[in-house]
């Protein structure tokens, strides 16, 4: 369920990116170019960062699978041949990791979180209207 949750967040600010790439300077005439390009800069820092910890550590927690039977099994463990429940050493290999995962993922949206409060109050300051 967490994986379809990061799934539609990734593809929410996926599809604001290109649209914040796309402004220019010019399209808000009132705002100081210096803090314009602040703003879309931090903004799209932010926007980087919360994909990286949707999309980024989805994938990377599918790609470990792999390694989580390889290392199953260089231990000593048995090599789960159908899932990987069925492996005492797997399983503890898993759950490390989306120990690790949830960690990353939550370094990552809390350093999201504080470059799109930089963000917001740039956006407040000079009166820039984007959504």
């Amino acid at each position: 369920m967490l994986q379809l949750i990061l799934l539609v967040v990734g593809v929410f600010w996926a599809f604001r990116k290109p649209k914040l790439k796309a402004l220019t300077q010019t399209q808000f005439p009132d705002v100081p170019a210096e803090a314009f390009s602040e703003w879309k800069t931090i903004k799209l820092k932010s926007i980087n960062l919360l994909l990286w910890a949707s999309w980024g550590v989805l994938l990377i927690s599918i790609l470990s699978i792999p390694a989580v039977f390889f290392v199953a099994a260089l231990f000593g463990g048995e090599f789960p041949h159908i899932r990987p429940d069925t492996s005492e050493a797997a399983t503890e290999v898993m759950w490390g990791l989306q120990w690790l995962f949830f960690a990353l993922f939550i370094v990552l949206v809390v350093m999201a979180s504080r470059l799109g409060t930089q963000a917001a109050k740039l956006k407040k300051q000079h009166g820039i209207k984007w959504p």
